[in-house]
């Protein structure tokens, strides 16, 4: 109802501006400014939903800065933990050192070499472990940065062509077409923040995991330091205590060292 009583206002408008022209002249003009209307109303709407989106982003980065902000404090808080660890770990690693070495004065040498074999065979396992995680993760890194090519290099496409087409309209719609450009690289730039922002994201949370398995690791290589260190001194004492005349069994000392 609206578009019919617009029509028949422009062709009024029409005859008191050109009287001359026919009728069927007339209609065309009617077409062409009904054309051009449906075409602005067109960008309006396309502006909008521009603008929405763009409000979302923002709102979406904002919470993002926020949760990058406190995972960076977290993280922060255990770089310190750790530093504090390694070195209280140091110090008990020395003290063991010359607890061992008190303690391979008595023990035979080929048994603290099977030892140490066996802690270089689990720890070769264990790095094997972590190196098949670690290539599993970048792989699947590999696949979610193609498939984020694969969706910029679409949005790519898209929009190319809808340049193409607003190149097309008349040069009423150029204050148009600029704001709708202007929104479009706020747009783009704001996807391409949020990008940033999740791989950010992501990074951190993966430095966090990993901040988070070596604190657990340093805490129970400490307690296990600790309750080597005391096996230790007990034995010592014992070894200092009784001299050459008590020698340990094997099948002992093999109980003491899987703790």
């Amino acid at each position: 109802m609206v578009v019919l009583g617009s029509k028949w206002i422009v062709k009024g408008q029409l005859s008191r501006l050109f009287p001359s022209l026919t009728p069927e002249q007339s209609q065309l003009h009617l077409e062409q400014q009904q054309q051009q209307y449906e075409v602005k109303k067109n960008l309006w709407r396309d502006n909008k939903i521009f603008r929405d989106e763009n409000k979302a982003l923002r709102k979406e980065n904002k919470f993002l800065w926020i949760e990058n902000k406190a995972l960076q404090g977290e993280n922060k808080t255990f770089r310190i933990e750790n530093q504090v660890l390694r070195e209280s770990n140091q110090s008990l690693r020395q003290q063991n050192q010359m607890l061992w070495e008190d303690k391979r004065v008595v023990w035979e040498h080929t048994k603290a070499l099977y030892e140490k074999s066996n802690a270089l065979s689990k720890e070769k396992k264990a790095f094997l472990e972590q190196n098949r995680a670690l290539q599993a993760q970048i792989k699947a890194l590999q696949e979610q940065e193609r498939a984020f090519q694969n969706e910029e290099k679409a949005l790519q496409e898209e929009i190319k062509s809808l340049h193409e087409e607003i190149k097309a309209l008349q040069h009423q719609k150029s204050a148009l077409n600029m704001e709708e450009q202007a929104l479009w690289k706020e747009g783009k730039a704001l996807r391409l923040e949020e990008q940033a922002l999740w791989k950010e994201e992501q990074a951190l949370r993966e430095e966090n995991k990993a901040l988070r398995e070596e604190n657990n690791a340093l805490q129970e290589e400490e307690r296990a330091l600790r309750e080597e260190a005391n096996i230790l001194e007990e034995w010592n004492k014992i070894l200092k205590g009784d001299g050459e005349n008590t020698t340990p069994t094997y099948e002992i000392y093999g109980n003491h060292l899987d703790h």
